[in-house]
């Protein structure tokens, strides 16, 4: 789990509640409700209130990493990796921290592992329509390469994106393979998945929220 990085505008979505409930304590209780328990979170910004918080809360239920240098959301994955929290054969989820869903009778996470191919699948976004995003007013972030699809390959071809990226993803620890850097954006990685054909997208319809 990935909770916000830095600056004023972080400061206020690492505060933010929902329900009188952090937004992290609502990722968390999701994939606990799954029985995923094996969770690393990594932090920067609030670091030692985002601890204190979830100790509090959840004891000592989690592996957390401070970064005293900002790596930015690939760098802090590949960091993970590399202090072996991540594995090296088995995918994995990666949350943004500043996100929110409610949830169905059916699991999200549920839906992705079901969806997953490792065959021809290195990363697999869930996305929806970007006017179904409440509070988002971007451009989009991906296409579909074949439109009117639920699960299939995602580029970025024009300046006409019909699908937002959600903050939530399963992914393979080979994409980390020949990246050699300390900071980089996840961006990065989804540029080299749709360079190799690896990325996929999975169109979600329950309710998304952009905080």
């Amino acid at each position: 789990i990935m909770p916000s990085l830095v600056g004023s505008e972080m400061c206020i979505r690492d505060r933010a509640e929902v329900d009188k409930k952090p937004l992290l304590h609502h990722i968390i209780e999701k994939l606990f409700n799954d029985n995923i328990k094996d969770i690393v979170i990594n932090t920067h910004h609030l670091s030692e209130e985002i601890k204190s918080s979830l100790k509090k809360k959840y004891k000592n239920a989690f592996k957390i990493i401070y970064e005293d240098e900002i790596l930015e959301t690939g760098g802090g994955v590949l960091n993970a990796k590399k202090k072996k929290y991540v594995g090296d054969r088995e995918p994995f989820f990666v949350l943004n921290g500043d996100i929110f869903w409610l949830e169905k009778e059916s699991s999200i996470f549920e839906k992705l592992i079901s969806n997953w191919d490792e065959k021809k699948m290195e990363v697999l976004v869930i996305i929806i329509k970007k006017e179904c995003l409440f509070g988002y007013s971007g451009k989009g972030d991906f296409n579909l390469v074949v439109e009117n699809k639920k699960l299939g390959r995602l580029e970025k071809s024009n300046d006409n994106k019909q699908y937002v990226y959600t903050g939530l993803q399963l992914v393979h620890p080979r994409v980390f393979a020949n990246i050699n850097k300390k900071k980089f954006s996840f961006t990065e990685i989804f540029d080299y998945a749709i360079q190799n054909k690896t990325l996929y997208g999975l169109v979600d319809d329950r309710k998304w929220f952009h905080i």
